[in-house]
């Protein structure tokens, strides 16, 4: 996931671009400042929580009728100066 999305909204896409992208592919985004993050592997349960920064959040979640069947997805864009630096993705 993390390098389908840095194809589309690679380190220096402003913000309102990259959230602009997000939501156009089913994402719902907030700016989130000064917040953690935990970046995890889904089938693992293992992941490492990010310390305070400022990112869009970007959720979605997809499902084929039934709770065991669905998909979330989590994604934090981490900013720089309004500019996207990184991507994390949580589930």
């Amino acid at each position: 996931m993390r390098s389908t999305i840095l194809i589309h909204v690679p380190p220096g896409t402003n913000r309102n671009d990259a959230q602009r992208f997000m939501e156009s592919e089913g994402f719902t985004c907030t700016i989130e400042q000064d917040k953690p993050f935990l970046e995890i592997e889904h089938w693992t349960g293992k992941g490492q929580q990010h310390g305070n920064m400022n990112y869009i959040h970007c959720i979605r979640a997809q499902s084929d009728g039934h709770f065991l069947m669905s998909r979330h997805w989590s994604i934090a864009m981490v900013l720089n100066d309004d500019l996207v630096a990184d991507v994390l993705v949580g589930s």
